[in-house]
């Protein structure tokens, strides 16, 4: 089976808009370092002070359910996203960190409301339970 390219989710021009947008809402503090505030230190050291911008509802998912002048706004709409350190945003992406529900901005569910996706925002990041 022949393996398709990957293709860069977004351009470097639209990636700093939506970096621009996520910062002025957010301050510079790294959201996995609120989530997991024992690993400050590693952030802090392999993350050499890089800060990225995270999209909650992956982009991935964003390209499979929408489509058109939608999908175009939804990529580039900053409320689906947070600041995180190089290193959060590698434990993030690769699922071995996860927040919960109440642990999101009240921004990200919005955003999720305002492209009905609200349910993949719930399985990526379940209701805490107790």
């Amino acid at each position: 089976m022949k393996r398709r390219p990957m293709k860069r989710q977004l351009s470097p021009l639209d990636y700093s808009e939506f970096y621009r947008g996520v910062a002025e809402r957010q301050t510079y503090r790294c959201w996995g370092c609120a989530l997991a505030p024992n690993e400050v230190h590693k952030c802090l050291q392999r993350s050499d002070g890089r800060i990225d911008a995270h999209h909650l509802i992956a982009q991935q998912v964003l390209r499979r359910e929408l489509c058109g002048e939608r999908l175009d706004a939804a990529l580039r709409d900053h409320r689906n996203g947070v600041l995180v350190g190089r290193y959060h945003h590698g434990t993030l992406e690769s699922r071995y960190m996860r927040g919960s529900f109440e642990d999101l901005p009240a921004c990200a569910i919005a955003f999720a409301k305002t492209y009905d996706l609200l349910l993949h925002l719930e399985r990526t990041y379940p209701v805490r339970v107790g």
